[in-house]
């Protein structure tokens, strides 16, 4: 296969995982890495916290795999690509050259502070700002869809990216169930169209956009993890399964129930 399964950081964060709890388990399952959750780039990538997850690296050869900032409205309460976009570029900026510093390319966003009202003439001109911050770190930015947010569903979310080189699409399968879209076809029309970027993996039943179930609980993941082997997809794929770990299911089991699901289509090589 092509691509690299990982792990989050935030599918412990409702059990209070420590960094060495994270590696330690990903070790175990066998996978490459971990992908942060950023919403503040001086809180959750503080040069303390760097240095001690290169040292977890070091023992587990885990690696960190990937870095997702959100973009939560509590902290960007006028919206941040449409209503705060010079802030947000300036902190993708930082969070760019963190990426750059651990080896990554690719940095995800999710814009859950834009909301589904918000202007596209805004959207884009946010969009060109971030853009031109991320550009000379030679970092690509990975959008996130999600219903109720500007970028509601792949559709959109391409229309948005479509004049960016450096802007693409975070396909999350599980957004994707909730919409009633087939990951397979999302993930080979956003391939087709050269943005297909970065990949969330878990489950979630029709409007279930915030139930980021373990992977194959509802639906057989064989088809869309098939369809990244078969596009040549090369980058990272994550579990995403915040939603129901805080809901109560244990996410060493969530993990361990997605590797499974996982290896059982033949997919998710460490490496």
């Amino acid at each position: 296969m092509t691509w690299k399964l990982c792990d989050t950081d935030w599918n412990h964060w409702p059990e209070k995982w420590t960094d060495k709890d994270c590696f330690d388990n990903s070790q175990k399952e066998g996978l490459y890495g971990i992908e942060l959750g950023v919403y503040r780039s001086d809180e959750q990538l503080s040069e303390k916290r760097l240095a001690d997850l290169a040292e977890l690296t070091e023992i587990t050869g885990v690696k960190v795999s990937g870095l997702l900032l959100s973009l939560l409205p509590e902290l960007w309460p006028h919206g941040a690509l449409t209503g705060q976009a010079v802030e947000l570029a300036e902190e993708v900026e930082k969070v760019a050259r963190v990426a750059v510093s651990l080896g990554i390319d690719v940095v995800g966003l999710w814009p859950g502070a834009d909301l589904d009202e918000s202007e596209t003439d805004a959207l884009h001109e946010g969009l060109k700002l971030v853009s031109k911050a991320a550009l000379p770190h030679g970092i690509r930015i990975a959008l996130e869809y999600k219903p109720d947010t500007v970028i509601p569903d792949a559709t959109a979310t391409l229309r948005a990216v479509e004049h960016f080189d450096n802007i693409g699409v975070l396909v999350d399968s599980g957004h994707a169930y909730a919409l009633g879209e087939d990951p397979t076809e999302v993930i080979a029309r956003v391939a087709k169209a050269g943005k297909l970027f970065h990949v969330h993996l878990g489950d979630a039943d029709t409007g279930g956009a915030d139930d980021d179930l373990p992977v194959g609980r509802l639906h057989s993941p064989d088809g869309y993890l098939q369809e990244l082997t078969r596009v040549g997809f090369a980058g990272v794929a994550s579990f995403d399964l915040y939603g129901a770990v805080e809901g109560g299911i244990s996410s060493k089991d969530a993990v361990s129930e997605s590797v499974t699901a996982v290896r059982a289509a033949g997919a998710g090589s460490p490496a």
